[in-house]
């Protein structure tokens, strides 16, 4: 009989040893199931140059430790040309540990749709899954990106996003401030466009009572390649639910790579002077 293991704590350990784990298979392979719901996809029409996101998209990826692959059924996809799939699996795609991130990745998968006489081309398989808690919270880091049918390059993760690191503040006397293992949420809504960015436990002096901080309404764009840059000239956080215009944030610039990380700087006015807050957040 063979071991499913639904809960995800085992699954960075697994991972690390995924190289190792390789036997003839049967009934005592053991595998980890991983569902990713509710995902965006960006797809990108490589003729027109025209891109479309698509709210709703799940996958379900069933690891394999074992053998070193893993099998990916998505649902909830449609291209821009109408056309809708049911669920399509992508069975024993090779997986392998980079550092602490899962890599299953394939130049040409196997497809297997239900019904379809004309099977869509998928190319350039290569999903990425790292194992991360925040809080007891299980919140993994996600993507996937493939091509269908030489013509649409499809990028994929959740709209809601963690960063977590150093943050910076560089007082008007040029003293620097560093807030440690400080913790950013991103909320990425691909229906209107806008970013909304939280602080969990904000200090950007010493001194400052931690506060959970939040920006909304944020422009933002993203590339094919999962990039998304955004600005805005002038905004007024919240704390909780109250809005504190006496604090305004001005000059906010950054990019997010959902494979790599954030890089955010604003300046935020406490009193009469302005304080320049940088974030570098790798992944």
């Amino acid at each position: 009989m063979k071991k499913i293991l639904g809960s995800a704590i085992v699954a960075l350990a697994a991972c690390m040893t995924l190289s190792s784990c390789n036997n003839n298979g049967g009934d005592s392979d053991t595998t980890i199931q991983y569902p990713i719901t509710n995902c965006f996809a960006l797809v990108h029409d490589t003729q027109s140059g025209a891109g479309s996101f698509i709210q709703g998209v799940n996958y379900t990826m069933l690891l394999n430790v074992s053998q070193s692959y893993a099998d990916i059924s998505i649902t909830g996809l449609n291209i821009p040309d109408g056309q809708r799939y049911p669920s399509i699996s992508l069975p024993e795609v090779p997986a392998k540990a980079d550092k602490a991130w899962l890599v299953v990745s394939s130049a040409r998968p196997t497809v297997d749709i239900t019904g379809f006489g004309s099977l869509p081309v998928f190319r350039d398989l290569v999903l990425r899954l790292l194992d991360r808690y925040y809080g007891g919270a299980y919140v993994p880091g996600f993507t996937v990106s493939y091509s269908i049918d030489d013509r649409y390059r499809v990028f994929s993760a959740r709209e809601g996003q963690i960063a977590s690191g150093t943050i910076q503040t560089t007082a008007p006397d040029g003293s620097v401030f560093e807030k440690e293992d400080a913790v950013i949420g991103l909320a990425f809504d691909t229906k209107t466009m806008m970013l909304e960015i939280q602080f969990a436990g904000a200090q950007f002096i010493q001194g400052m009572p931690a506060q959970n901080i939040t920006m909304s309404k944020i422009p933002f764009t993203m590339t094919p390649e999962g990039v998304a840059s955004f600005s805005i000239a002038s905004l007024t956080p919240t704390i909780g639910s109250t809005p504190y215009p006496n604090y305004p944030i001005t000059d906010l610039v950054g990019t997010y790579d959902f494979n790599r990380g954030l890089d955010l700087n604003f300046v935020c006015t406490l009193g009469p002077a302005p304080y320049h807050v940088k974030a570098d957040m790798k992944y």
